[in-house]
């Protein structure tokens, strides 16, 4: 029965090729091939990660990396200026006379004395993204052909917003107060760039392999 079954069953072979001159981290293929891809499967059908697995199969769907590109960290700055006017003390009220003005009650009059504060703000916005490119290409071991390539693409954007100041922190506005809880942080590194392009890539690889699944029996 488990010849019969053997036989009668479609055995596909998934595989991750990929330009050695790439820079990809270590884990890439590990994560590409980290997903439930049997769910584009019926019964009659096996999927394998590993060519040692059986010595023959019926098709393989190979994720061929064409094209890896992480981008420069770009950082734009920009600067603005709060102000307000504290109550900073107080100060007697004088007449044309130059002398301290009088209360109906004999003392002397003092108002509230007010100073204007400032501080500088610098805004900062940093980006940084990540492309792999590559092709799924459908392969026919018994007739040893291809016969159905489409194009696959992962990307991640990484944008971040951040603000410092300089001066008076009381000068801030609520809105300024707010932005500074963002401080300046690193760019991800190239790996992290990458592996986070990889997570789209695997959701297009699932979904053509899915779309195709007709051409594997």
């Amino acid at each position: 029965i488990d010849v019969a079954k053997d036989k009668g069953t479609t055995h596909i072979l998934l595989t991750v090729e990929k330009n050695p001159q790439l820079f990809l981290p270590q884990d890439f293929e590990y994560e590409l091939l980290n997903f439930d891809y049997s769910r584009s499967l019926n019964k009659w059908m096996a999927l394998y990660t590993n060519s040692k697995d059986r010595q023959t199969f019926d098709f393989a769907v190979k994720l061929i990396i064409t094209e890896s590109f992480v981008s420069p960290g770009i950082i734009k700055e920009n600067s603005y200026k709060d102000e307000k006017e504290i109550e900073d003390g107080w100060k007697y009220v004088y007449d044309n006379k130059g002398n301290v003005t009088k209360d109906s009650s004999g003392n002397d009059i003092k108002v509230p004395k007010y100073t204007k504060i400032s501080a500088k703000i610098i805004e900062g916005q940093m980006n940084r993204s990540a492309t792999i490119r590559g092709t799924v290409d459908f392969y026919d071991y018994l007739n040893r052909r291809i016969i159905k390539q489409e194009t696959a693409q992962g990307e991640s954007v990484f944008n971040y917003l951040y603000a410092t100041y300089n001066g008076n922190i009381k000068a801030l506005s609520n809105e300024s107060l707010n932005k500074i809880k963002n401080a300046p942080a690193p760019f991800p590194s190239d790996a992290d760039m990458i592996l986070l392009a990889t997570d789209q890539l695997k959701t297009q690889f699932g979904n053509i392999f899915y779309s195709n699944r007709q051409l594997l029996n």
